[in-house]
């Protein structure tokens, strides 16, 4: 079902198990490739109504992922122990090999120790579905993973607009996802969430949106951290033509080419303030994670730390800048002319994309971006914020003073690379200890880490974000 959407998956499911009918017994599911809740409730309801028995799986999962996945399981026992008798349990094949240092041992965790207690002396699991019961019908059926970690349901968590800079320049989203009927509400307080914990702002690369971040951003709200995202202007409906308007004429403004980028980190510093986003940590990708870096080392007072997930400083050699916006320019004028369909076909032909290609939700990603962004945003957003008119920040790495995670996939060589020089840099600078710059290389993962590889991402940022506030106790 690889580039499955959820219009196809259950005609392509159902085509290829009737290829077998009279054959096939069972189907393993692995929820974390296939990629969202509804596509694996799809997927369940062909088989169940197929007669074949589904059962879940994963060969290697993080404790959180473990948990959402062991009640994916109980919810595919209720369904398809519906039809063959509740009697019969489905041994679930969820081990997690003891980080993968030892066998797996022949012990079994039932479900209600898997979901709601230590699983720590087995590594697979029996569901049992007689100890356990679960609704039927619709999206009720899976009402305790919405808002869990890792696999979420998009129906029922969302990002809500709460502010907006220079008219349709740029917007703030805030997370909400649905609360876990277990855990209290977090109070708020003057609009924010009452937790303790920095709030986290996501920010997408090139050709993203908010909703990119949904995986990452489920696995850390869930103890009431309070979760905002930035939607940067030139994609979906955020524009750069209120900055180019009459009204707009101030130095500031962004009317020229050269200065797009300074304004656009600035403006995106006075949204967070003037939206009560106080001391938050910038999580950032590509173009974004480029912007995170400036207002960090400009305003290092307004943040307590920085995550940049496969990005850099800019370039450092002025002859490469400026072929780069040359290059960006004749691109834009490529989306421009084009269209943004043709555009994407040959941006993710880049060998720095092989790997997201691969990934089973590439085509519905694509497809989505298609339908969002307009090619005049995106081209504006290309030329504007191209690396090729940054100013190179490399030189002031040696001088931050905000706490730095540095993540990039192990199959991208030269991002790689620049992670580390970054790091080492960093590590050099007098008001960071060493503990408080960290490098990260997901393996097998490319270019788009938090896209790819969410699910190793997540415990990445989890312990990033938990130093920051042991760090903060501590003080």
């Amino acid at each position: 079902v690889k580039g499955a959407t959820m219009d196809s998956v259950s005609g392509e499911v159902t085509g290829i198990l009737k290829l077998f009918e009279g054959s096939v017994g069972a189907v393993v599911l692995k929820p974390s490739v296939l990629g969202s809740v509804e596509i694996f409730r799809a997927i369940v309801d062909v088989c169940t109504d197929l007669g074949v028995k589904p059962i879940v799986s994963a060969t290697f999962e993080s404790s959180v992922g473990l948990h959402s996945l062991s009640q994916l399981a109980c919810y595919t026992n209720a369904v398809y122990g519906a039809r063959v008798g509740a009697e019969e349990a489905v041994l679930h094949g969820l081990g997690t090999i003891d980080w993968n240092t030892h066998e797996p041992s022949e012990s079994r965790v039932y479900l209600n120790h898997a979901c709601f207690g230590s699983h720590e002396n087995g590594n697979s699991l029996a569901i049992d579905t007689r100890n356990h019961t679960v609704e039927l019908e619709g999206d009720s059926a899976l009402s305790s993973l919405r808002g869990q970690n890792m696999l979420y349901d998009s129906a029922h968590s969302s990002f809500e607009g709460v502010g907006t800079i220079h008219e349709a320049f740029m917007a703030l989203h805030r997370f909400h996802p649905k609360p876990r009927s277990s855990s209290p509400s977090p109070q708020v307080e003057g609009g924010a969430l009452s937790s303790g914990n920095h709030p986290a702002v996501f920010i997408h690369g090139f050709l993203g949106d908010v909703t990119d971040w949904t995986p990452l951003v489920s696995s850390v709200s869930g103890d009431g951290r309070d979760c905002y995202a930035v939607g940067l202007p030139g994609h979906a409906s955020n524009t750069f033509l209120s900055g180019e308007s009459p009204a707009s004429s101030s130095s500031s403004s962004p009317n020229t080419f050269q200065n797009k980028f300074a304004f656009t980190s600035n403006s995106m510093d006075a949204l967070l303030q003037e939206s009560g986003v106080s001391k938050p940590v910038l999580v950032a990708y590509g173009m974004g994670a480029r912007l995170a870096l400036d207002m960090a080392l400009s305003r290092p007072e307004h943040y307590a730390g920085l995550v940049i997930v496969s990005s850099g400083p800019g370039i450092r050699d002025k002859v490469e800048r400026e072929r780069r916006a040359l290059k960006d320019m004749l691109l834009s004028a490529q989306i421009r002319e084009g269209g943004v369909d043709a555009f994407l076909e040959s941006w993710y032909e880049q060998p720095l994309f092989h790997t997201f290609r691969s990934a089973p939700q590439f085509e519905f990603l694509v497809a989505e971006r298609a339908a969002r962004h307009s090619k005049r945003g995106l081209a504006e957003a290309l030329s504007g914020l191209s690396p090729g008119v940054q100013e190179p920040l490399w030189d002031k790495l040696g001088r931050l003073s905000v706490p730095l995670c540095v993540v990039c996939g192990g199959k991208d060589v030269k991002y790689v690379g620049i992670s580390r020089e970054m790091c080492d840099l960093a590590r050099t600078s007098p008001h960071l200890s060493p503990g408080q710059v960290r490098c990260h290389v997901v393996p097998e993962a490319g270019h788009c880490v938090h896209l790819e590889a969410p699910q190793a991402l997540a415990p990445i940022l989890a312990d990033f974000l938990s130093s920051l506030e042991l760090e903060q106790e501590s003080k």
